[in-house]
């Protein structure tokens, strides 16, 4: 199969006349069951949450892998063993509250504040939820290794390092006010990752031990999306920033964070402050607040590129869930190196 044959039909990957009722996808979904509320679990679309009973969501969860846009209603109930009279049942409420996908039309037929309004509620998901299940919530209820804290202050060292240098290769390719935006964006964030080596000594790395590590794959991913997604559209910088960057400052839970690594992991109580000092800078820079500052300047340079832009985000989102997994798997592996080590060719 060529290139071509794996593209767009149209300029989206469904036909204009593509039927969601018939062969059903729904608009991006998010389900989270609170460990505090086991009953309800609550939906996430762009327009709305929803709360809905878990007893409910985890039937639709057992077919909502096989509501791609390509499967009718019922190969859906072939492929989930469910009936087909039950799948309906469960799609229906969906459908009435609005989550079906959208028509496909031409991008071209959108206005501007029609593309803007949806990259926007698509961020603000996306940093939710990023939120929601970032690693350092695990870190915060004791529920690591020790050694995973430590990749965890690692990774985000190699991450903040790398971050700057992305960014300003954005503004390389970027024309205008944005260049402006983003060269200043990449020159406030540079040298932050001082703020995470201070921590990691102060958790007994050595400094020598932290500038000589390399990162995981999956951090080195994140860096290798930014940097493709930032040349396809450097003004994609803005909507990263609000998919990623710390929206506050919260002493209370800082402090809470603090007392839990003196008590599940037995650091020194300020072992932490710099890094903190490091989330509390970013946040009076206001980074996250980039994209509604400077939305007129979400000029995307052809219309042909929006899906591929959204679906770019979402893969940068996902690779930060992959980072927490490989965190979690590398530096609770008995044997692996800490830090991990660059593999140079006297070393084969």
């Amino acid at each position: 199969m060529n290139q071509s044959q794996v593209q767009y039909i149209g300029d989206s990957y469904f036909p204009f006349d593509k039927d969601f009722n018939k062969y059903p996808k729904f608009r991006h979904n998010l389900w989270s069951t609170p460990e505090d509320s086991s009953e309800t679990t609550y939906l996430t679309v762009s327009h709305s949450i929803f709360e809905v009973a878990t007893s409910e969501a985890s039937k639709f969860l057992n077919i909502r892998s096989h509501c791609t846009g390509h499967n009718s209603i019922e190969d859906i109930a072939k492929k989930s063993g469910v009936s087909t009279n039950e799948v309906i049942s469960l799609i229906n409420p969906l459908i009435e509250a609005n989550i079906l996908h959208l028509p496909i039309r031409p991008v071209s037929s959108l206005s501007s504040q029609e593309i803007r309004d949806t990259l926007f509620a698509a961020c603000r998901i996306w940093s939710e939820q990023l939120a929601e299940t970032y690693i350092s919530n695990e870190i915060a209820q004791g529920k690591v290794q020790k050694t995973v804290v430590l990749g965890w202050l690692l990774e985000s060292y190699h991450y903040i390092k790398a971050f700057p240098n992305a960014v300003e290769f954005a503004a390389n390719k970027a024309d205008g006010k944005l260049k402006e935006i983003l060269y200043k964006y990449a020159q406030e964030e540079k040298g932050h990752e001082e703020f995470v080596a201070q921590s990691l000594v102060r958790a007994g790395v050595s400094r020598q031990e932290v500038e000589c590590s390399i990162p995981l794959v999956s951090t080195r991913t994140i860096e290798l999306l930014m940097r493709e997604l930032f040349e396809f559209e450097p003004c994609s910088v803005l909507l990263v920033a609000r998919v990623i960057e710390a929206a506050e400052f919260d002493e209370q839970q800082v402090e809470e964070f603090k007392k839990s690594a003196v008590e599940n992991y037995g650091f020194e109580k300020e072992t932490f402050t710099p890094f903190f000092e490091h989330v509390r800078i970013d946040a009076e820079l206001e980074h996250s607040e980039l994209m509604e500052k400077y939305a007129d300047l979400l000029e995307i340079n052809s219309r042909s590129n929006l899906h591929m832009l959204v679906n770019k985000i979402h893969d940068l989102k996902h690779a930060f869930d992959l980072q927490k997994l490989e965190i979690k798997e590398y530096y609770s592996h008995v044997g692996n190196y800490f830090p991990r080590q660059f593999v140079d060719f006297f070393a084969i």
